[in-house]
């Protein structure tokens, strides 16, 4: 068995609860990297994740200044590397500084820098669904994580519940 988990999406409401149930399981020191074409859900499901860990305010991409931070028990930095194009572009954003091991830190195209930063411990990639506009297929790939880990255990039973 493998220990990627597959879920699709019926729409936004739906991609929000995934990213809930998904939000249970991180923790501090956690850096997950969001793949998928342009509008393919993965604002929606920064959302998903921030609101269940209770931030209220506003969540939009942070395509154009790099970085936004939720306060939330434990800090979330939100960051969008859609526009780096080269080593020089990712160590000017001071990524390292993200890192810290009290927040969690949730890459949009962390593909991008997936050549300069291989500390993942999700890698959660975003597809279209051709029979539906507003269905997407969501896949969750742990990184390093034993396959009888309980939380993977514990998240795929609750996948399981929401279909």
């Amino acid at each position: 068995m493998s220990n990627t988990i597959i879920v699709k999406s019926r729409g936004i409401e739906h991609t929000g609860e995934i990213a809930g149930i998904f939000a249970e399981i991180l923790k501090p020191g956690d850096a997950i990297s969001l793949e998928g074409e342009l509008g393919a859900g993965k604002t929606v499901f920064v959302k998903g994740i921030v609101r269940s860990l209770g931030y209220h305010g506003h969540v939009t991409s942070p395509t154009f200044i790099l970085a936004h931070e939720y306060k939330t028990e434990t800090p979330i930095f939100h960051l969008d590397c859609f526009r780096l194009r080269n080593e020089k572009d990712f160590l000017s954003i001071g990524f390292d500084d993200y890192l810290s091991g009290n927040n969690i830190l949730l890459v949009e195209w962390g593909n991008v820098i997936s050549e300069y930063f291989d500390g993942w411990a999700w890698k959660v990639k975003f597809y279209f669904n051709q029979e539906d506009d507003n269905s997407r297929t969501i896949e969750f790939i742990p990184c390093n994580i034993p396959i009888d880990n309980e939380e993977i255990v514990r998240m795929r039973q609750a996948m399981i519940n929401l279909k």
